[in-house]
Formats: C-alpha cells, structure tokens, sequence
C-alpha cells in the first residue's frame, strides 16, 4: 500500500507541476498485438501459448515545451492464454481470458516534427486472471510513433510499443510468470 501511495503522490507532482507550461493533449487509442508469458527458470513447469490481443484507452499530454510531455494513460487489455502441463501429466490444455486495466505515466518526446519515443511506469491492476501469477504491480513500457497535427487541433498517431508488466509485482510468488504484450496502437486525439 505504501508503494502505490508513493506512486500516486509522484504522479500528483509531476501533474501539478505541468500545469503551469505548455499545451495539453487528449485522446482516444485502440491497440493489437501479441503477448509472452515469461517465466523464472524450472524445468517441468507448464508451457503458455498467447494469442493476440485488444488494448483501448485514454491519454492525456501536458505539454512543457515544443518537444516534451508528460503523458499519462488509461488502458484495458484482453488477451486469451492456454496453458498446457507439463508433458507426461496426461492433463488437458487450459485456455482462459486475461484482463488488465493499466494506468501509464511517463514521458514522451516528439522530435522531426512528426516523431516522438515514449515510455513511462505502468500500474496494472488484473480484472481477470485465472492462468498465470498476478500481474497486479508495477511495470514498464516503451514506444515509438508518428502523429500528424491538423491545424484545428486535431491528430492522428500510431504508435508501435512494448509492455513489461508485473516487474514488481504486488503479490509475488516463487518462479513469477510475467506478461510481455507488444504491438501498435492507432489513435485520435485533439490539442488544446
């Protein structure tokens, strides 16, 4: 708990002290992609195969300059995961959903004009998971993108990116399994 007090107090700063520069930025993103379970060494543990998956959200940019912003975003994730035994057991493979809500902060940095790299801490939160260790915790994420500003305000981006979530886990157990999901998101927002 004094984790995610520490967190949302930093994230509180940083939002009030970027509110004295710049412009500010919302939008509206949907994402594809794929996933991998990672997990700790062992030999004889089961074997997790991903399928795609579905990622929606809201941003919001405070800008502080021409070329720096602080970014924050609200996410849900859905992905489906089959776990198959170890070979041997005689069991049947198991699939099931997963279902994330992350909240991101971070930087983003736009430069010649149309590009921009960002990253920034995730706080992940499960809403359904039942096939692997709780992703409930903190991680990290990285991208690179394009967006195109029209002169009302408008723009549009796409923004190819890499989450590795439940770093540091809330809940941890022995060998933890953590979901690495990676893919682009497209989206539209509009510059105030």
């Amino acid at each position: 708990m004094k984790k995610l007090f520490f967190i949302l107090c930093l994230f509180t700063i940083c939002q009030a002290n970027a509110q004295d520069y710049g412009s500010n930025n919302m939008g509206f993103f949907i994402g594809f992609g794929s996933n991998q379970v990672r997990q700790g060494s062992g030999d004889g543990g089961p074997v997790f195969d991903t399928g795609g998956s579905f990622q929606f959200g809201l941003s919001y940019s405070k800008y502080l300059n021409s070329n720096l912003a602080v970014e924050t975003a609200l996410s849900y994730l859905e992905t489906e995961i089959e776990r198959s035994p170890a070979a041997g057991l005689g069991l049947s493979p198991t699939t099931l959903p997963l279902e994330l809500v992350s909240l991101r902060a971070g930087l983003k940095y736009s430069f010649l004009r149309f590009l921009f790299v960002n990253g920034g801490l995730l706080l992940d939160f499960d809403v359904e998971n039942d096939i692997i260790d709780p992703q409930t915790g903190l991680g990290f994420g990285l991208g690179i993108g394009a967006e195109y500003i029209f002169s009302s305000g408008l723009n549009i981006f796409v923004n190819p990116f890499l989450n590795q979530h439940a770093i540091i886990p809330f809940r941890k157990e022995d060998s933890h399994q953590r979901l690495l999901d990676g893919g682009v998101k497209l989206g539209v927002g509009y510059r105030f």
